[in-house]
């Protein structure tokens, strides 16, 4: 599995993209060990982490039906217990019918209270402050 920026001297194409802070607890997942940012632990150590209902977007998060990009951000919100969240995976086959509806015609996309929110750096950043780990 390639985890990492993609360099111009490595032929082969990018298969997963994540920002380097999540690098390592990407890795150790693929391992078969868990990795929680600390900042998350510390606030899970403290109780739960009460965010106000009416504070609390929903969030549908559109990807295919496999790990790869938008996989950080469903082990976040997985991992937090989001209450306000649905997975809407696809298959390949229905996509040309997703792609016109898409923001520049890519996945992942975040729809938050109806407005959609493209580019994985920026959704797994905004989830990541949503949820109390970055």
């Amino acid at each position: 599995m390639n985890v990492g920026y993609w360099n111009h001297h490595d032929l082969r194409a990018p298969q997963i993209w994540f920002i380097p802070s999540l690098q390592n607890h990407v890795k150790m997942l693929a391992h078969g060990r868990v990795a929680v940012p600390k900042r998350a632990v510390q606030s899970f150590s403290r109780g739960p982490m009460v965010v106000r209902a009416a504070a609390q977007p929903k969030l549908k998060l559109y990807y295919f039906e496999m790990p790869a990009r938008a996989e950080c951000t469903r082990l976040m919100l997985q991992m937090t217990n989001y209450p306000h969240f649905e997975d809407v995976r696809f298959s390949r086959e229905q996509w040309p019918e997703i792609k016109a509806k898409m923001p520049f015609s890519q996945v992942p996309v975040l729809e938050v209270d109806g407005k959609y929110l493209a580019q994985q750096g920026a959704i797994e950043r905004y989830v990541a402050k949503l949820t109390g780990m970055y």
